[in-house]
């Protein structure tokens, strides 16, 4: 079994976003991302 596999170029392209930046930057990333969604949680429960 080798040690490395190939990656297609899609794969590729979605670690480097994924993993883009300083560790900084993807913790402030996903704590908007975290908020983002909090929040449409909270609208979508006074809707219905």
């Amino acid at each position: 079994m080798p040690s490395f596999s190939i990656e297609k170029d899609e794969e590729v392209e979605f670690f480097r976003a994924k993993f883009a930046g300083s560790q900084a930057d993807r913790a402030i990333k996903a704590e908007a991302e975290a908020n983002k969604i909090a929040e449409q949680m909270k609208n979508s429960k006074g809707a219905s």
